[in-house]
C-alpha cells in the first residue's frame, strides 16, 4: 500500500511539470534582444552633437556617469574646452557655484585631452548659439529656474515676437519690451553677482543665447554685468519690414556707434585714451549736431518710439554738460554748440535750450580744458 501511494505520488509530479512546460511561451529563434542597460535609463540623445562648449566655473569634476558620486575622471580648469557628444542626463542636480544656485542636468563630452565624461551643466557654457534640443532641454530650465516662471515666460515670448517681425508695429512693440526685460534681467543677474567672490565672479555671459538682440558684457571693475543692444540684429528685423522708420532708428545707432554697432556708453561723440585713464568729448568735429539731426527727424516722425530715445538724448547732453576735457580747441567747440543752438532741434526741451546756452557761457570763458588733440601731438 505505501508502495502504491508512493508511485501514484512521482506519476502525479510527473503530469504536473509536463502540463507546466507546455504551458510556457516558446522561445523566439535569432539574436537576443539587447538588455537595457543602466546607463540607458539615465540620460536621453539630443541634437547638436559636437558642439564647443568651455567651462565656466573656476573648476569642473569630468565624471564616470552623470552623479556627484561617481567616480572623477579628471579635473579642469575654467576655460577648458569641450565638445559635446549629444547625450544629456535625465536627472537635474542642485549645486551652489560662485554664489549661484543651479539645478541642471549633466552633459556628457570629450575633452580636448581625449577624456570623456559627464560634465554638470551649471558649469558649462555655449561658445555658440546652441542647437534647438539643447536650448529647450536645457538653457531654457535654468533661465526659468533661475529667473522664475513670470519673467521667464516673458523672454521666451520676446524670443517668439523676435522671429516673426514683419511689421513696423511690430518691431516697435518689440523694441519696447527688448528694454524692459534689459532692466529686469540686469537687476537680477547683479543681485546675484554681489554674492560672488572677487575670484570667481558668477557667469551670466549664457543670456546672451536667450535674449536676442543683445549682447552680455561684464566691464571693469567687473561689479556688475550690462546688456548692449547689438543694432546688427535690430538692422537685420528692420529689413524685414516695409517701413523706412525702423531703418532710420537702426542708421541713427550705427552712427552713434560705428565700431561695432553695440549700445555703449562711449559713443562716436567721445574718445577715450587709456593710457591717461581718461575720456574726451569731440564736440566741434560736428557729430553731436549731426546725431541730433537725425534724432529729432525720429522724435517728429510716427515712429513713436520717444521713450526709447529719451536716454540715448540725455547722453548726448551730458556729454556737452558734464566733460572737462575737450579734445579739439575752444574756438571749434563753441562753433558746434552755437549751430546746436541755432538748428534750434524740437527734441530739445526749453530748460535743455537754456542749459545749452549757458554752458556756451562757461566754455567762452574757458572753464574747461581743450585741445586735447594738441597735447598728444
Amino acid at each position: 500500500m505505501k508502495i502504491y501511494s508512493a508511485i501514484s505520488l512521482i506519476v502525479c509530479l510527473l503530469l504536473f511539470s509536463c502540463t507546466e512546460e507546455q504551458g510556457q511561451e516558446p522561445l523566439l529563434e535569432g539574436p537576443e534582444k539587447a538588455p537595457k542597460t543602466a546607463d540607458s535609463s539615465l540620460y536621453i540623445s539630443t541634437d547638436g552633437q559636437g558642439a564647443s562648449l568651455s567651462l565656466s566655473s573656476r573648476e569642473g569634476e569630468l565624471k564616470a556617469a552623470p552623479d556627484w558620486g561617481a567616480k572623477s575622471l579628471r579635473s579642469y580648469h575654467k576655460g577648458s574646452s569641450f565638445r559635446y557628444l549629444g547625450r544629456m542626463s535625465k536627472a537635474e542636480s542642485l549645486i551652489r557655484l560662485e554664489g549661484v544656485d543651479h539645478r541642471e542636468p549633466w552633459l556628457e563630452v570629450e575633452a580636448a585631452d581625449g577624456y570623456k565624461g559627464w560634465l554638470f551643466g551649471g558649469s558649462l557654457s555655449f561658445d555658440s548659439l546652441p542647437s534647438e534640443d539643447l536650448q529647450r532641454l536645457w538653457l531654457d530650465r535654468r533661465l526659468y529656474f533661475f529667473f522664475g516662471d513670470e519673467l521667464a515666460a516673458e523672454v521666451k515670448q520676446y524670443q517668439r515676437e523676435a522671429a516673426e517681425i514683419q511689421s513696423l508695429p511690430a518691431f516697435r512693440m518689440l523694441y519696447k519690451k527688448g528694454e524692459n526685460l534689459e532692466l529686469a534681467l540686469e537687476e537680477r543677474v547683479n543681485e546675484a553677482l554681489a554674492l560672488s567672490s572677487a575670484d570667481s565672479l558668477a557667469n551670466f555671459f549664457w543670456l546672451q543665447h536667450v535674449l536676442p538682440g543683445y549682447l552680455v558684457y561684464l566691464p571693469a571693475p567687473k561689479t556688475e554685468y550690462q546688456l548692449y543692444r547689438d543694432y546688427r540684429f535690430w538692422g537685420k528685423l528692420a529689413e524685414q519690414t516695409a517701413d523706412s522708420l525702423d531703418d532710420q532708428l537702426v542708421e541713427l545707432f550705427y552712427a552713434a556707434y560705428p565700431l561695432d554697432s553695440l549700445g555703449y556708453s562711449l559713443g562716436s561723440w567721445s574718445i577715450a585714451l587709456l593710457e591717461e585713464n581718461r575720456e574726451y568729448s569731440l564736440l566741434g568735429r560736428g557729430q553731436h549736431l549731426a546725431l541730433f539731426e537725425r534724432l529729432d527727424a525720429l522724435y517728429q516722425s510716427d515712429l513713436n518710439l520717444d521713450q526709447a530715445l529719451d536716454p540715448f538724448k540725455q547722453k548726448l547732453l551730458d556729454d556737452i554738460f558734464l566733460t572737462e576735457h575737450y579734445w579739439l580747441s575752444r574756438e571749434e567747440v563753441l562753433a558746434e554748440l552755437q549751430a546746436i543752438l541755432a538748428a534750434d532741434f524740437s527734441c530739445l526741451q526749453k530748460s535743455e535750450k537754456v542749459e545749452l546756452s549757458a554752458r556756451k557761457a562757461m566754455l567762452a570763458q574757458g572753464q574747461a580744458e581743450f585741445g586735447g588733440l594738441e597735447k598728444l601731438e
